[in-house]
């Protein structure tokens, strides 16, 4: 029992460890984004934007499209913009801190999250520790994911991205518990039917002894 636990503790003191890796390594790579300002898009839908200035607005998280302060009709025809995540993030940020550093935080912090949840999932299909790391590892490296990080405006990809990874995780996790305890239940039902068959059996002979 005691082997057990120490391997148990071992294993997540080693995720630990990854975890704070890549903390470490986000901000290496990524940690200059902070001295960074709004740039394009950013200027319009943060600082410009009097609807994620102010929790009044929470309700427009629902109602409203980010870019509604910009046109004259609104939100009308515009599903695109319908980002109620996003919204949602800019409006809580807000209210911590309107400086462009935050906001480069928070979306520093939301690849952390990313990273960490591929992490997880190749664990969880893998059960290969190693294979799992360096997955993820490569992914955090990867220029691709440059914009998506440096670029305050591209919050719904990095939330859209986390939903996802945690949706597969979820389901994976649902299927493999519902497997095991399919599994318990065809044991105890094995277990009953033995169980009642002898009963029934003993019954039986008792019965036919009687008659």
């Amino acid at each position: 029992m005691n082997d057990t636990e120490n391997l148990i503790k071992l294993a997540a003191q080693k995720q630990w460890l990854v975890f704070v890796f890549f903390a470490v390594v986000i901000g290496v790579f990524y940690g200059n984004t902070l001295r960074n300002g709004f740039i394009y898009d950013d200027v319009q839908i943060v600082p410009n934007n009097p609807y994620i200035q102010s929790l009044k607005y929470l309700p427009k998280v629902v109602t409203g499209c980010m870019w509604e302060h910009t046109y004259y009709d609104q939100c009308k025809g515009r599903a695109l913009y319908y980002r109620p995540v996003h919204t949602l993030s800019y409006i809580l940020t807000y209210q911590i801190s309107s400086s462009p550093w935050f906001f480069h935080l928070v979306n520093l912090a939301y690849f952390f999250a990313v990273v960490s949840l591929l992490f997880i999932l190749g664990k969880i299909l893998t059960k290969n520790f190693i294979l799992s790391f360096v997955a993820a590892f490569l992914f955090l490296i990867h220029p691709i994911n440059s914009e998506s990080v440096n670029w305050i405006a591209a919050v719904p990809e990095l939330t859209f991205a986390i939903f996802t990874l945690l949706s597969v995780i979820f389901y994976i996790k649902h299927r493999q518990e519902e497997r095991e305890y399919n599994k318990i239940s065809a044991r105890r039902r094995v277990l009953f039917s033995r169980n009642f068959g002898q009963r029934a059996g003993r019954f039986s002979s008792g019965r036919v002894s009687f008659d």
